[in-house]
């Protein structure tokens, strides 16, 4: 239900002729600036994991005998 009233948000509003600044465009990437690095600390927070499911469990559990 909500996917359909999302469409319907989506293709039935009208044009907005808003204004953009260059100050909402800063901050526009900004925000994706702080996503990319939000999904990168996420995936090498999680790589062990992500390198156990295609089979490199095997040398993670390597590495942290050397450390040892």
């Amino acid at each position: 239900m909500r996917v359909l009233l999302g469409l319907f948000a989506v293709f039935l509003s009208q044009p907005a002729w808003a204004y953009v600044d260059p100050g909402t465009g800063a901050m526009m990437i900004q925000g994706l600036l702080a996503l990319i690095a939000a999904v990168s600390v996420a995936l090498r927070k999680y790589w062990a994991r992500v390198r156990s499911w295609f089979g490199g469990a095997k040398e993670h559990a390597a590495d942290e005998n050397k450390k040892s």
